[in-house]
């Protein structure tokens, strides 16, 4: 977490996160070639489910809420030697 840059965190989070949307038609119409085909449609939300569960995984196992140490204002100044 860091309150102070989160402007720029989001901006960075949020282009990486709008890829997969952008390519997720083009992968459907390459796997999709009769769309009454339940067994087509099936592989596309199974792949749907997959990427959903790792997301899950990846935020369970690394995801933390804890401020960061460079989040601090002070944080590239030098400390006084004592």
């Amino acid at each position: 977490m860091s309150p102070n840059h989160s402007g720029i965190l989001m901006a960075i989070s949020n282009s990486v996160a709008n890829i997969p949307p952008l390519l997720s038609p083009l992968l459907v119409g390459v796997i999709v070639t009769e769309p009454s085909s339940r067994s087509q449609w099936q592989i596309v939300f199974g792949l749907t489910a997959i990427v959903f569960f790792i997301g899950n995984l990846v935020y369970i196992f690394w995801g933390a809420s804890d401020q960061q140490p460079w989040d601090a204002v002070d944080f590239l100044k030098p400390r006084d030697a004592e």
